[in-house]
């Protein structure tokens, strides 16, 4: 029998995770969350974990597969034909690039690298949209970056705005011998109140809001922050216009460790929200290869040190 009110916000977080990661079956699935909802504390926020939770389950039953004994088991997509859309991202198609008749499809490869290590990386405070210098481990980390540079026959260098991408950027491009290129859509997510914070201090300020952003960081963005299905919209948009500038190139592009996973989702026709579990963890200027065919993305190598 279930006791109202039994669970505490914490441990209501905990069942609500578990349930996400498990495989139940289809007919069980609002008697589960019925009981967990009964057993949730009288509170706006624990109401608001308990619908965010129902809206994530009912995304993931259109994605997954019913077994013979009712059961819904978890499978893992091939990936999807070419500049197919992302099934729930809301991010419409992009026509192909014009190849002249009787050519074979141009390929540029797009090299994707976080910048190097901040002062903020050993609190693992959210930097986003602020402007945080390097530490001097991230600048030994742009450095071996860019001696890599120096000799991989890049085409061309490209920079988020925000100064630890710019001054990764600057030393591969000098190394290079190439100019670096600042495309403002390159910029990271901002996380509007998360600026700035670690995870326990958000915790402490806006609780209910950090535990959905932990259940699903797109559909429940930190309060205040940046949309990330637009903010995959316009990094995507940018690596094809890239892509586009410079055909059969080999071209560095200087971006940060959120946005990126979330282009990669994109790209590969992942969920946006699955980009943590997909791509949990990207070294600081580790090297992501993306090949873009005729706008068509292959994911060649990923968080590769050099």
């Amino acid at each position: 029998d279930v006791v109202p009110g039994s669970l505490s916000l914490g441990d209501l977080v905990k069942v609500l995770r578990g349930l996400l990661r498990e495989s139940v079956s289809v007919r069980d699935l609002r008697t589960i969350l019925e009981a967990v909802a009964d057993a949730a504390p009288r509170s706006k926020d624990a109401t608001y974990l308990v619908e965010s939770a129902r809206r994530r389950l009912a995304r993931q039953i259109t994605s997954r597969v019913a077994g013979a004994d009712g059961t819904v088991r978890a499978f893992r997509r091939r990936l999807p034909a070419p500049r197919r859309r992302a099934r729930g991202s809301g991010l419409a198609r992009r026509p192909a690039c014009r190849i002249r008749p009787g050519t074979d499809a141009a390929m540029t490869d797009l090299f994707l690298v976080r910048h190097g290590e901040t002062v903020w990386h050993v609190e693992n405070r959210y930097a986003g949209v602020s402007e945080v210098e390097l530490s001097p481990t991230g600048v030994a980390q742009a450095a071996r970056l860019a001696t890599w540079a120096s000799s991989a026959r890049l085409s061309a260098v490209w920079s988020s705005p925000l100064g630890r991408a710019l001054a990764t950027a600057n030393a591969s491009s000098g190394a290079a011998g190439l100019p670096v290129r600042v495309d403002a859509r390159l910029r990271e997510l901002d996380f509007g109140a998360g600026e700035g914070l670690t995870s326990q201090q958000m915790r402490e300020r806006f609780p209910a809001a950090f535990a959905a952003f932990g259940i699903d960081p797109v559909a429940n963005h930190l309060p205040g922050g940046e949309d990330p299905v637009a903010a995959a919209t316009r990094f995507v948009a940018c690596l094809h216009d890239i892509a586009d500038v410079h055909r059969e190139g080999r071209v560095l592009v200087v971006a940060h460790a959120t946005v990126i996973r979330l282009a990669l989702c994109h790209l590969l026709g992942a969920r946006l929200g699955d980009y943590r579990q997909l791509f949990p963890t990207l070294g600081n200027c580790a090297l992501t290869e993306v090949r873009m065919a005729d706008g068509r993305p292959a994911l060649l190598q990923f968080n590769v040190p050099v």
